[in-house]
């Protein structure tokens, strides 16, 4: 046993009902196609970056070589990170520990004698931060000259480094790269010296057991050679290699999410969330009050996953493939809202007599919108994942 909502007050029983209250609902959903087209403009915009402040454009480069053949003289660098720790992602900062080692010609040492230079001096950590928690130790108090002419040392290293590029473009399926960055000091080097090629110690250099980061996989560990080209010469008298344009070397840790903990603790509850809204559309026309009251509540559950996620995620300036699928979860609970409010209209505004066929009418409504609804989720949220770039 059910009941319609009230249909309204006719003026004298047996007469039409009055053409005025066809208006209602044409007015809703006149009102709606205005929202939606204002909906389309902002969203236009945002994707668009018009309200965004312009950034200053980056005057430096940094960009990947071919590694340098270990034929050729040089400083080899090599590294093995026994530890990484404390990962903020909010201050894009991580610590780590481990050792560092060079390896450099008889030319270069006679200089570094000369000058009573330790060979520590001219290394220079780029993206260490924290001078007051970091240190780098030689393990021997002396270099030690190895057969070939060549002179060799160990340090030991602990502190914090900054990390420059923390991307969240594809999150959840993201990866996280941790670089330890290294640089010669060679301001104070003769020209002969400028420029120097930097070598890396390929089957040296790893991690230790101590590299993992809770809710990740250890991927990959990748040493790779990169030019800098400063785009200032410190306002000194000369400009080019050695100066502006240096050698720099990169050891980098990546890190990806891990899939289950994705699926199980982001992914599931929403797909239930969602199951639950579509799950309305089966409800009898009848419970009109039970099915206009399923999108908002499923709305406040949204929210509350949504925060749960983003807790873990530092403030960025762009949407992720994670963000826009809610963000079409949410366009999908305010239409069938809409749908649902436009089915009581319908209802209230059937003349008498006609409920049934009223009835029929949004039955076949709510069946089509159905379909429209999921093939529109589906392909959303595909589409967000698998190319993160397009939003």
């Amino acid at each position: 046993m059910w009941t319609l909502p009230p249909v309204g007050d006719n003026p004298e029983p047996g007469n039409p009902p009055a053409k005025s209250r066809h208006r209602g609902s044409r007015n809703f959903v006149f009102s709606f196609f205005i929202l939606v087209m204002l909906g389309i403009v902002i969203g236009t915009s945002i994707r668009l970056n018009i309200f965004e402040p312009e950034e200053i454009g980056r005057t430096d480069f940094i960009y990947p070589i071919a590694d340098v053949d270990h034929k050729e003289s040089g400083v080899e660098f090599g590294t093995y990170i026994v530890n990484i720790y404390n990962l903020d992602m909010n201050q894009k900062v991580f610590s780590a520990d481990g050792w560092v080692w060079m390896r450099w010609p008889s030319n270069l040492q006679h200089f570094l004698e000369e000058k009573k230079m330790e060979p520590i001096e001219i290394i220079r950590m780029v993206n260490q931060v924290n001078a007051w928690d970091f240190y780098m130790e030689p393990e021997d108090k002396s270099p030690k000259k190895e057969a070939d002419g060549h002179y060799y040392q160990r340090f030991k290293f602990s502190g914090s480094f900054y990390v420059n590029d923390l991307d969240f473009s594809s999150f959840p399926f993201h990866t996280l790269t941790l670089p330890l960055v290294f640089e010669l000091e060679e301001q104070d080097l003769p020209p002969e010296f400028t420029h120097t090629k930097l070598l890396i110690d390929q089957p040296g250099s790893g991690l230790g057991r101590y590299r993992d980061i809770m809710g990740y996989s250890t991927t990959n560990f990748s040493k790779r050679t990169f030019m800098h080209e400063y785009a200032t010469n410190m306002d000194g008298q000369q400009s080019g290699p050695g100066v502006n344009n240096v050698y720099q070397v990169r050891f980098e840790v990546s890190y990806r999410k891990s899939t289950n903990s994705t699926i199980l603790r982001l992914l599931l509850p929403l797909c239930i969330v969602m199951v639950v809204v579509f799950a309305s559309l089966y409800l009898p026309v009848s419970c009109f009050e039970l099915r206009v009251t399923i999108p908002p509540t499923m709305v406040l559950s949204l929210i509350f996953l949504q925060q749960g996620y983003q807790q873990s995620l530092p403030d960025l300036n762009y949407i992720t493939p994670m963000d826009a699928a809610y963000n079409a979860c949410y366009l999908v609970n305010l239409i069938l809202f809409v749908l649902f409010v436009f089915d009581i209209m319908l209802l209230n505004e059937a003349p008498e007599g006609q409920e049934l066929m009223t009835i029929e009418r949004i039955r076949r409504i709510d069946r089509w919108m159905q379909l429209v609804i999921v093939l529109f989720l589906f392909s959303a949220t595909g589409l967000v994942f698998m190319a993160p770039l397009v939003f």
